[in-house]
């Protein structure tokens, strides 16, 4: 963007290890003033037979916006 965008980003991994959520500096940005990210569906796994170590997350975004009047 060129410019701060983001005023704070909340993470507690206590209360909720799979959301993010990031605030937005007021007027910065053109349709949100915060979105959630919500990490859900972790799978691992190691191939031993090659040697590869193999990781998947699904991702969820919602973002929240004022309204236009």
């Amino acid at each position: 963007l060129g410019y701060e965008a983001v005023k704070e980003i909340l993470y507690n991994q206590k209360s909720n290890p799979n959301r993010i959520s990031i605030d937005f500096v007021d007027y910065q940005t053109k349709n949100a003033e915060r979105i959630e990210l919500f990490f859900n569906a972790r799978e691992s796994e190691f191939v031993k037979e090659t040697g590869v170590f193999v990781c998947s997350e699904y991702l969820r975004q919602v973002t929240f916006g004022g309204g236009s009047e």
